[in-house]
């Protein structure tokens, strides 16, 4: 069986050739979701890491957020509890994530607070295809969460 042909040309490969240009064109249209897709879940992690530690802290009993070493242990638990729920998304160590603890309106282990507050924050990266979205140093992706202390 002969090729087709248009005007005395053979036309073998051209769909090859047309795919081989449109590939390239979707892998690149295919980073960008996937890359925030990675973003929201790095979020959605830090977000629940930062909620769970703030409950944590807003539950303490007063008679400890009073002493300044107990209030100190407390801060140091809540910091731990969000460190190790988002240990996984730190695979490289590359960019840590540091949690930082906050005591309204008085410094922990002053008074008992009113309110408690626990950010997580990270810069992320994009280790599959390497892009930089938002400059060498990566994305920045930060949770916050801030209860009311209910300490009995």
């Amino acid at each position: 069986m002969r090729p087709t042909t248009r005007n005395g040309k053979s036309q073998q490969g051209v769909a090859a050739v047309e795919f081989a240009m449109l590939s390239v064109l979707l892998v690149m249209l295919l980073t960008v979701p996937l890359f925030f897709s990675r973003v929201f879940w790095h979020y959605t992690t830090m977000q629940k890491a930062a909620h769970d530690a703030a409950w944590y802290l807003a539950t303490v009993p007063s008679h400890d957020m009073k002493n300044y070493s107990k209030a100190l242990d407390a801060v140091s638990i809540a910091k731990f509890i969000a460190e190790s729920e988002v240990a996984e998304l730190n695979p490289g160590g590359e960019y840590p994530v540091a949690p930082t603890v906050e005591c309204r309106p008085l410094p922990c282990g002053i008074g008992s607070p009113s309110t408690v507050a626990v950010r997580v924050g990270t810069l992320m990266y994009d280790p599959i295809f390497h892009v930089s979205y938002a400059g060498a140093d990566g994305f920045p992706v930060l949770a916050i969460s801030e209860m009311n202390y209910v300490g009995p």
